[in-house]
């Protein structure tokens, strides 16, 4: 997957958790790689990490998409925009900077993008080619109210009933309650010794 820029240099340490406005960075020593950077391609390992399509309360104020950089490299998020592949609505982070290993948190008012609360899909979408490519995309179902769909550590998803907008996906022990986005076989039990 070839996508955004890296930026390095010592102030790449400035960007949050959250990630940060290109406008927010004072430091002249981006100046040069932001200008050149939608020409730029590197691998971004930048991937979808947790919706929350049904939140308690207000779906319009608390609903989120979150975004993970899993790489070591602080990443312009340049020529990438999320939507949820009905043509309607897509949020460009083009002004976005996610520095490594950190989370972007997407809230519904900001974006716009709405999430279905039984369904849906949420896509990252790339336009640096010059033509659509879809870098992540994640399709959910049988959402509950106050529970989010994140990524484990692999590439599984499973619902859980402790969303962590801008922080590392935390799962409950004990739900049974578990989806997982796949076209394959999934092993539900096994049963040692038996």
């Amino acid at each position: 997957i070839q996508t955004g820029a890296v930026l390095t240099g010592s102030s790449s340490s400035q960007a949050s958790s959250t990630g940060i406005l290109l406008s927010q960075l004072a430091s002249q020593e981006y100046a040069s790689n932001i200008k050149d950077a939608c020409r730029e391609s590197i691998d971004s390992m930048i991937r979808i990490s947790e919706l929350l399509p049904n939140p308690i309360g207000d779906d319009t104020l608390y609903e989120f998409i979150e975004l993970k950089n899993y790489s070591n490299y602080s990443i312009l998020l340049c020529g990438l925009s999320i939507d949820t592949g009905d043509h309607t609505t897509k949020f460009l982070l083009d002004d976005y900077v996610l520095s490594p290993q950190s989370f972007l948190s997407l809230e519904r008012p900001r974006t716009r993008v709405t999430l279905g609360n039984e369904k849906g899909r949420v896509r990252l979408v790339s336009s640096l080619s010059g033509s659509l490519k879809v870098l992540d995309e994640v399709t959910y179902d049988g959402s509950e109210e106050g529970w989010s769909y994140a990524r484990t550590d692999g590439e599984w998803w499973t619902w859980t009933k402790s969303p962590t907008i801008g922080a590392v996906n935390r799962f409950d022990t004990g739900v049974i309650l578990q989806r997982f986005h796949t076209d394959g076989v999934i092993l539900s039990s096994l049963l040692p010794n038996a």
